[in-house]
């Protein structure tokens, strides 16, 4: 009976640490799953992104967003958990918690990070000044929303510049390319408070 007991009690041993093995397996793919994601969540957002700007500030806060928040819903690492334990299910709830709080926290940061990249878009398009010379100009809400800058200042997308005639296009001095370039290259006009690309038909890049 003795030799049966202690048998028992080796056998059991073994399933609790074969169990904590296998929740220290899962979590360490979990927390993978969730690195992987992160990494391919922000390079997409970022390549959207720079796409869309094409379309202006619009098309680049639609690009970041889809980017980031399609990654989130495609890849789904929150998914990823460790199973429940049969010995200690209290480890394993507990490990569970965390990685639930990690994709809470992660959740509102994506939340904020929109918020962002919305205003950051609406500043490009030149902010409250620009839309209110939109506006009183006869122009749309989509005319500010594609446009970086405001009034005299303000630049076409390179969707709206595709669309000009090649006459029109010699004359300003700029390729379908540089001026792409052109867009990516904004810097701050000091003198006019908005987000404008400063160029050099000649020259390129101004400072």
């Amino acid at each position: 009976m003795g030799y049966q007991s202690a048998y028992t009690k080796a056998l059991l041993g073994i399933d609790v640490a074969n169990e904590a093995i296998k929740e220290r397996r899962e979590l360490v793919k979990a927390k993978r799953d969730r690195k992987k994601e992160e990494g391919i969540k922000s390079l997409t957002g970022t390549i959207l992104g720079i796409a869309g700007s094409a379309f202006g500030p619009i098309g680049n806060f639609v690009g970041k967003t889809i980017g980031t928040l399609g990654t989130d819903i495609v890849m789904n690492s929150e998914k990823s958990h460790v199973s429940k334990g049969k010995f200690d299910a209290s480890v394993s709830d507990e490990i569970n918690q965390e990685l639930d709080d990690y994709d809470r926290d992660s959740n509102i940061a994506n939340a904020m990070n929109v918020g962002i990249s919305a205003l950051t878009s609406f500043m490009m398009a030149g902010g409250p000044s620009g839309l209110k010379e939109t506006l009183e100009g006869g122009g749309s809400v989509m005319d500010f929303a594609t446009t970086f800058g405001a009034g005299e200042t303000a630049k076409m997308s390179l969707y709206d510049w595709m669309g000009k005639s090649g006459a029109e296009k010699a004359a300003s001095g700029l390729t379908d390319i540089s001026y792409f370039e052109y867009l990516l290259g904004m810097e701050k006009d000091k003198a006019a408070g908005n987000l404008v690309p400063d160029w050099d038909k000649s020259g390129g890049y101004v400072g």
